[in-house]
């Protein structure tokens, strides 16, 4: 039985190391959805460029291919299907 003023007044040491495994639980969690963000976000980044390298590439092969089909008297257009 508790001895002081508010019930449960000899606990409050047990219930402050509950509190600091539930806080230590909560940092852990916390540190590895910050790592788990932060190499998600850095694949993103990555993808991104890799995919602005693509268009960049798209385009200039399509310029390429406009030169080439321009000195044959050709345009895009010809080879490109109407839906």
């Amino acid at each position: 039985m508790s001895t002081g003023a508010f019930p449960g007044e000899n606990n409050f040491g047990e219930d402050s190391n509950g509190l600091k495994d539930k806080y230590t639980s909560l940092k852990k969690k916390y540190i590895s959805l910050l790592k788990d963000h932060t190499k998600v976000i850095k694949e993103y980044e990555k993808c991104n460029q890799e995919l602005v390298e693509v268009n960049n590439e798209k385009k200039f092969l399509r310029s390429k291919i406009e030169e080439l089909l321009k000195s044959k008297g050709f345009t895009l257009q010809d080879f490109i299907k109407d839906e």
